[in-house]
């Protein structure tokens, strides 16, 4: 969850160190820190909240080694004493973290001789280190030792003022990468800090660890044998240089996704052949996480009705308890935006294990998600900066539309279909922009939302409730529409907003007599769909579109009432409390 970047080669200002680093903090951005290496001294600085009021000599401070962490707490309080980096008593060794060291407690115990300063699980780290360093080892093999009792996800980047020509990087599930540039070698958890400095990467595998200098680096397992890794040449995505004329990303991330749709289609149709020919004698199931999960129920839902293929959708996190259980001709299909998301992982291990065939269709290029798998079919939707997604839902969306009517034979017609939704998507925002900013500001006085939908619209509701709830913190929750009368409805009182995701469609009717029915007990009913109803009391218009292609259509009006409704709370849409965007713990 955290974010984490490193540098070693010619000195370069801080500010170079503390630029990259805030370019992490849709990781974590509870507290941040750095250290540079300042002749025979350790300098570091350490603060509480978001990457702002950078001292200046932090910011004009040169140095040729160097490292940062942006937080999202796992162990211990959000304060300047847990921030990373931590530093050795002697302010000779440092180190930051990300991922949980989960025997922790116990090799704490072990070091009762040295003394503690935070309450985080990383500290341990440095500890073991710094006790390997004593008994006469170098700091390549004191790491090696203090990593392999390590039980747990760590990627770790460390340096000692004794040697001051090498930077440790250390991965173990948790994403690590090296960035290969003309100044020296950087050292992140994802490319988008160093896609300015340089399009060479070297993706690092769990259990490498990597011995930096200025202008080469040796990889080793965790037993200091040699292992190889190859430098790749990234294509530098343009879609996402900053927040251009908008007022955070999530805002620019909704208004393009018409242009993002264009982008997501550009796909080999052999890719998909050989996808289908896997899943033809196979038990499908979609493993995921949040909004991937919800895009998850949307993939069910269109395979069913164009392929006559039927999968479940698991929860990732629940995916660990049942895989056991199932068929011995299983095929793990995991949607991940950032493919490093732990559960997903975890999962896809476990799956590998019993012999799985793995599917993934992710957004990070050569992600640990889509080197794990044996097809990836990526989303082509450039970075995703906001922590609530966006434009990867709509991607997910219509390639899994695409696949499912792909192994239908109907690969073309869909592909024509899904480029005619472009113009469309952009009438649904462009319709709407002002309409739901009134609305947004009327619900900053409610507590409560629901979303109500049938058949495909049931899971756009929870993706739209989802939105509300983690930007806004508005409670908000989502029901099939035939199942308030099964219990939800004790909680509609006067002047709650329902808001009821009806196009007019196949299930438009029944839809209508739920909202009648929450309407009767004094409900606020919010409409969205292409064909107004009395039953409204505000209604969101969309245009009209092929049945299956509605949610496409619908979900922009959805994500802007989140975003703008968090914005009128005075919210930061863009850095919800207690998340992060890429979730690199189970």
């Amino acid at each position: 969850m955290c974010g984490i970047v490193g540098f070693i080669g010619e000195p370069i200002k801080g500010k170079i160190i503390t630029g990259a680093l805030k370019k992490l903090e849709y990781r974590g951005y509870d507290s941040w820190g750095v250290a540079f290496l300042s002749g025979k001294k350790i300098t570091f600085f350490k603060a509480v909240g978001e990457i702002n009021g950078i001292p200046k000599k932090i910011q004009e401070i040169k140095s040729g080694l160097a490292i940062g962490h942006t937080r999202w707490a796992t162990h211990g309080k959000i304060n300047e004493v847990n921030a990373h980096p931590h530093v050795s008593a002697g302010n000779k060794l440092t180190l930051v973290h990300n991922g949980i060291i989960e025997n922790f407690s116990e090799l704490k115990k072990e070091l009762c001789s040295h003394n503690f300063c935070s309450e985080t699980d990383s500290e341990v780290v440095l500890h073991l280190i710094e006790e390997n360093l004593s008994k006469g080892m170098d700091l390549l093999h004191s790491v090696s030792k203090s990593v392999s009792v390590l039980k747990g996800s760590f990627s770790l980047l460390v340096f000692s003022s004794d040697e001051p020509d090498k930077l440790i990087a250390v991965k173990n599930e948790s994403p690590l990468l090296l960035g290969i540039s003309d100044k020296g070698i950087f050292a992140a958890s994802d490319q988008i800090p160093l896609s300015s400095f340089t399009d060479k990467f070297v993706f690092l595998e769990d259990k490498d660890i990597a011995l930096i200098s200025k202008n080469k680096f040796q990889c080793f397992d965790f037993d200091l044998n040699k292992v190889e890794r190859k430098i790749l040449k990234v294509k530098s995505d343009v879609t996402s240089s900053g927040k251009l004329k908008y007022s955070h990303f999530m805002l620019k991330e909704i208004m393009e996704q018409p242009f993002v749709l264009r982008n997501a289609l550009e796909q080999e149709k052999k890719i998909f052949n050989e996808i289908f020919l896997m899943m033809k004698n196979s038990s499908v199931f979609f493993i995921a996480n949040g909004t991937s999960f919800n895009a998850s129920l949307f993939g069910k839902e269109f395979f069913s009705r164009i392929s006559g293929i039927f999968p479940q959708v698991i929860d990732a996190s629940e995916f660990p308890y049942q895989v056991d259980f199932l068929p011995k001709n299983s095929l793990i299909f995991a949607l991940s935006q950032s493919g490093e998301t732990a559960d997903v992982l975890d999962s896809v291990k476990k799956a590998k294990k019993k012999g799985f065939k793995i599917v993934s269709m992710v957004n990070v290029f050569n992600s640990s998600l889509a080197r794990a798998s044996d097809k990836v079919i990526y989303l082509n939707c450039g970075e995703e900066i906001g922590v609530a997604s966006t434009k990867a839902f709509t991607s997910q969306i219509a390639l899994l539309y695409l696949l499912a009517s792909s192994c239908a034979g109907k690969f073309d017609s869909a592909l024509t279909e899904l480029k005619k939704v472009f113009l469309k998507m952009q009438q649904s925002i462009e319709l709407n922009k002002n309409s739901i900013k009134f609305l947004s500001e009327k619900f900053k006085s409610v507590k409560d939302v629901y979303f109500i939908g049938r058949s495909l619209n049931y899971p756009l509701a929870l993706e739209a409730a989802l939105k509300l709830k983690e930007i806004s913190y508005i409670h908000a929750e989502a029901f099939p529409a035939g199942s308030l009368k099964h219990g939800p409805l004790a909680l509609i009182s006067d002047g709650v907003p329902v808001i009821v995701v009806a196009p007019k469609d196949s299930v438009f009717s029944d839809t209508i007599n739920n909202a009648i029915e929450a309407k009767s007990r004094g409900a606020f009913i919010v409409g969205i769909g292409d064909e107004e109803n009395p039953v409204f009391d505000f209604f969101i218009k969309i245009p009209k579109v092929k049945e299956l292609l509605f949610p496409l259509i619908l979900i922009p009006p959805l994500q802007l009432l989140a975003f703008h409704t968090a914005v009128f709370l005075e919210r930061n849409p863009d850095k919800p409390r207690n998340l992060a965007k890429v979730c690199t713990v189970k």
